[in-house]
């Protein structure tokens, strides 16, 4: 899915439960911690070029992450998890 598309920016608000991992550890391509709250959650930027970069790590750590930008993911998201708990 790496290939000549222009990147585009994701914005993830991670909970404070699992913020430290995220200090400690790059999941997402380009990954940078823009904005630490005062409550210890996390405002994290990353680019990407294909959302299978970075759908399945989302996944994984849902409910303690959730994507702010751009709502077009967020959407497919949703409706991703609305898909499974119907079966």
């Amino acid at each position: 899915w790496f290939n000549e598309l222009k990147p585009s920016k994701v914005l993830l608000y991670v909970d404070k439960e699992v913020a430290h991992f995220f200090k400690q550890r790059v999941y997402f391509p380009k990954q940078k911690i823009k904005k630490e709250n005062k409550d210890g959650s996390l405002i994290v930027e990353t680019q990407i070029t294909d959302k299978r970069e970075i759908l399945p790590t989302v996944m994984h750590w849902i409910p303690h992450i959730m994507v702010v930008n751009p709502q077009g993911l967020q959407k497919e998201i949703k409706e991703i998890i609305r898909g499974y708990l119907k079966r």
